[in-house]
């Protein structure tokens, strides 16, 4: 059959209230059911699929797809029509594994998850949301005091353990040592630990607190009491959830209490999982 047409009412172009089947010019067989509903193979570039149609603006809204991917294997396509120009483009594609692209082959690596960018965006692949890291320091630290009363002094959190190859939470080890920044917003929990020595017969109290962007999260602060050198270290924790923005940092500031000598320990460390 070659121009073969049935329809209720041929005198209408757009086959508007109408049911056909017809051999376009354009070389593809279509099934028009009131203008709205297309069932065709697209000759050109030899794929089935179904086009759903506005009959009153004669746009294409959405067109789904089937075909022949990488190597032979079938391809599942869905394209939605762009406001800006009333022309469709592929959103989201199915391969033949039940692999998803976005926007086009763009299927992600191993390990990534998809980010939603809001309704103006299409979504991402991005790393796991649990982006974690392990810090400490690698050498002791002498407590601050200063000559007019007790002082802070950043914590030297220098070497990292271990962390996510993806993790978006670094530490600078040169410039602002101890200072950790985060590139994505979240939450984080932080689990914190140091221990701390005397460094004579005299008692000293070790503090330590943490600071995001320079000012002091209350009441997040520990004490490790230390009694005499002999009688060995004393450790203090702490544990928090915090909401952070892209680019903001934390650190870890102590102290002691009075003008004896003490340390924190090489055992003194970090740990940072981004939960959400």
């Amino acid at each position: 059959m070659t121009d073969a047409f049935l329809s209720f009412d041929v005198s209408k172009t757009k086959f508007n209230n109408s049911v056909g089947i017809k051999k376009e010019p354009s070389s593809s067989v279509s099934l028009d059911i009131d203008g709205i509903i297309r069932l065709c193979r697209d000759l050109s570039v030899d794929k089935p699929k179904i086009l759903l149609n506005n009959t009153d603006t004669d746009h294409d809204i959405v067109s789904l797809e089937c075909g022949e991917g990488a190597g032979g294997n079938g391809v599942f396509v869905i394209k939605v029509r762009n406001n800006t120009d009333n022309a469709v483009a592929e959103t989201l594609r199915v391969n033949y594994a039940g692999a998803i692209g976005i926007t086009g082959t763009n299927f992600g690596d191993s390990g990534q998850v998809l980010t939603s960018n809001g309704a103006a965006a299409a979504a991402s692949w991005n790393g796991p949301i649990s982006s974690y890291i392990f810090i400490r320091i690698s050498s002791s630290q002498s407590l601050y005091y200063g000559s007019g009363g007790p002082q802070y002094a950043r914590l030297g959190l220098n070497t990292v353990v271990t962390s996510d190859p993806s993790s978006t939470i670094t530490l600078d080890s040169t410039t602002n040592v101890g200072r950790i920044s985060f590139a994505n917003d979240g939450a984080y929990k932080i689990d914190f630990m140091f221990s701390a020595d005397a460094g004579s017969t005299n008692r000293v109290i070790a503090i330590a607190q943490l600071r995001k962007n320079d000012i002091f999260v209350e009441p997040l602060e520990c004490y490790a009491y230390c009694r005499t050198t002999s009688e060995g270290e004393n450790t203090a924790s702490m544990t928090a959830i915090l909401d952070l923005s892209a680019n903001d940092y934390i650190e870890i500031w102590v102290r002691r209490n009075n003008g004896n000598a003490a340390s924190v320990l090489n055992k003194t460390g970090i740990t940072i999982m981004k939960i959400h």
